[in-house]
């Protein structure tokens, strides 16, 4: 009677009816291998869906153990409970729970943008003043600046947070980055901090995007150090370890070799109630005013979107270890060909810019930045404009570099590049963009083609002229 209940069929079309015949396509698997009576009892219950008699899906968990007669397997005994309504209840704590924090990122985010434009808006309100002042204009120029690249740095957290910054992965000697970083943490942490970097012989090559993984292992010096105030040792150790099957659950990773980066920081430790909240977004222990509580939250969100895992452990007087799991890479084969980049600066030399940007503020700013450099610029709003003037140039072969956003209406960025490549396989194009999500949209362009880029959003005019150098542009006077 329950199991029609359940299932929503009539008892008499139960009896003797095969268990997986009532089992969802995408769990038959689990279901079959639970019911084989090779396999050993689970240790824990399995969750498998019914298929939806009446269009609403139900969950079973599902316990089972082996039936033995005469020392010999002779059937599966199994227990099955609808949890189905438990499981309702845990998504819509899941999903209240994460507008808690969102409601969280949203209030800290707008205090913080809110005082960086204030400053911007302040000062450029002081450079329109008269009388000039010559070294007045410098000054607000550098503030300007340097608010602006609060912002930047507050929004890489926040994607960084929420798994969805842009990233420029490439295959880097993991000791070779952290080693690299040691001389700078014994400038900026206090004498009292006594900082050193274990290396071990077999380095471990992983796929990451260095700066992210610069601005993450910061974080957590800067986090060790705020909770050493009084002085200390700050251990980092790198090595790598073997997960097994019970291990790698635990952490959401699979079993195998990683590469392992501690932090082991002799401050006054931390209690289980704290410990389970130190990733959480604004979630911080310092006085008011001092941290965002974005910087353990935003090396989450770095090591996850890295395919990675972190973790905490801590001891009341003795102190923390966070540690840092990152998936080893066999060779730099694995780097994506768009997402390399090197630095190099070329002014230019003349070269025919077509710039295509559907923001007129933004597209203002960047043939700004293309005139310093020495390029000519023609603009266009939309990709569909962008070929019009390309298709129908007399001399359009003397365009010299394609530069685009991704995200724009009708025809994207990427659209534009492939139809670009249709009838000009040899142009320079820079693909420019904020949104994390349309990096994956690059992978229908050829990855091996070296005349293509990607700039992440926000920039400046050195990040790209950079990018423009590295495609290697042909002078005008060769070009005629």
């Amino acid at each position: 009677p329950a199991a029609a209940e359940i299932t929503g069929l009539p008892l008499m079309q139960l009896v003797g009816r095969p268990f997986t015949d009532l089992i969802a396509e995408d769990s038959r698997v689990r279901a079959e291998r639970l019911l084989d009576t090779r396999q050993a009892s689970a240790d824990a219950p399995v969750e498998l869906q019914l298929k939806s008699s009446n269009g609403r899906s139900r969950t079973l968990e599902v316990t089972r153990r082996r039936l033995y007669e005469q020392g010999e397997v002779a059937g599966i005994e199994a227990v099955a409970r609808d949890v189905t309504l438990r499981k309702e209840m845990e998504e819509r704590l899941g999903h209240s729970q994460r507008l808690e924090a969102m409601g969280q990122l949203a209030g800290g985010v707008a205090h913080d943008i809110n005082n960086n434009l204030t400053v911007i808006l302040g000062y450029a309100d002081l450079l329109g003043s008269e009388p000039k002042d010559k070294e007045l204009e410098l000054e607000c120029i550098d503030l300007i600046r340097h608010s602006g690249e609060r912002s930047r740095d507050l929004t890489q957290k926040l994607l960084a947070f929420g798994r969805r910054q842009v990233l420029t992965p490439r295959v880097v000697d993991l000791a070779d980055v952290l080693l690299g970083m040691e001389r700078l943490w014994k400038r900026i942490l206090p004498e009292s901090i006594d900082v050193r970097v274990q290396a071990p012989r077999r380095h471990a090559m992983v796929l990451v995007d260095p700066g992210q993984l610069e601005q993450a292992a910061m974080n957590l010096v800067t986090n060790a150090m705020e909770a050493m105030l009084d002085g200390g040792r700050l251990d980092i150790v790198l090595g790598i370890r073997q997960l097994d099957d019970a291990a790698a659950a635990t952490l959401g990773l699979t079993s195998g070799d990683w590469a392992v980066i501690e932090f082991r920081d002799t401050g006054p430790g931390m209690p289980p109630e704290i410990c389970q909240r130190v990733f959480e977004p604004f979630f911080t222990t310092k006085e008011h005013q001092r941290g965002s509580g974005l910087g353990l939250a935003s090396v989450h969100g770095i090591v996850q979107q890295t395919g990675g895992g972190v973790t905490v452990s801590s001891t009341v007087g003795v102190g923390s270890v966070f540690t840092v799991y990152l998936p080893i890479s066999a060779s730099d084969a694995d780097a994506p060909g768009p997402l390399k980049m090197e630095r190099a600066a070329r002014g230019g030399d003349g070269q025919r810019v077509l710039l295509v940007e559907d923001d007129p503020a933004v597209r203002a700013a960047l043939a700004a930045m293309l005139a310093t450099g020495g390029y000519d610029v023609e603009e266009a709003a939309t990709g569909e404009e962008a070929m019009q003037r390309l298709v129908g140039h007399d001399d359009w072969h003397g365009i010299d570099l394609l530069i685009s956003d991704i995200r724009m209406p009708g025809m994207s960025g990427v659209e534009l590049a492939r139809s670009v490549r249709q009838i000009r396989h040899d142009l320079p194009i820079v693909l420019i963009s904020g949104y994390a999500e349309e990096v994956t949209d690059l992978e229908s362009l050829d990855s091996n083609d070296q005349k293509l880029k990607f700039l992440a959003k926000p920039f400046g005019t050195n990040e790209l002229l950079k990018t423009i150098d590295k495609l290697g542009l042909t002078s005008r006077t060769a070009h005629r």
